[in-house]
């Protein structure tokens, strides 16, 4: 199991080098739970735009500045979707059958062709790993 981004282990130093032992493409890493544990499609979509980190970039070529970000975002985006139960498009309910609430708060996840919530290009989409990525090719270089 990858390191827990909501876990006393979680020091810059220990995701610095989980990250950086490889060299494969940032959003591939982030869906590897082996790599990072409990980040889906949906908040490593949504990781990676705050952080203004392109899905398709490799690890190699991320800053110290890219990884100080990603870092942040990861545990913060995580305690945020934890706080609003989730996230819910059409039938998913938490243990008390309520809708999760943070789809409310998604700037790039399911938005193709929508406006960037910042730059107002369109989100667009690509298949990494079999799975659809959002991102604004604007904002996230």
């Amino acid at each position: 199991m990858g390191l827990n981004p909501l876990s006393k282990d979680w020091t810059f130093n220990n995701f610095k080098q989980q990250l950086l032992s490889h060299n494969i493409e940032i959003k591939k890493a982030l869906l590897s739970q082996n790599i990072i544990s409990g980040l889906g499609n949906i908040y490593s979509d949504e990781v990676l735009f705050k952080s203004k980190i392109h899905p398709k970039r490799k690890i190699s070529s991320l800053t110290n500045n890219n990884l100080k970000q990603l870092f942040k975002y990861i545990p913060e985006i995580l305690k945020q979707a934890i706080k609003l139960k989730g996230t819910t498009f059409d039938t998913y309910r938490n243990p008390e059958g309520n809708p999760g609430l943070f789809a409310k708060f998604l700037n790039v996840y399911q938005r193709k062709h929508l406006p960037c919530k910042i730059c107002k290009n369109k989100i667009q989409s690509i298949k990494i790993n079999g799975r659809t990525s959002y991102f604004c090719n604007k904002c996230q270089k």
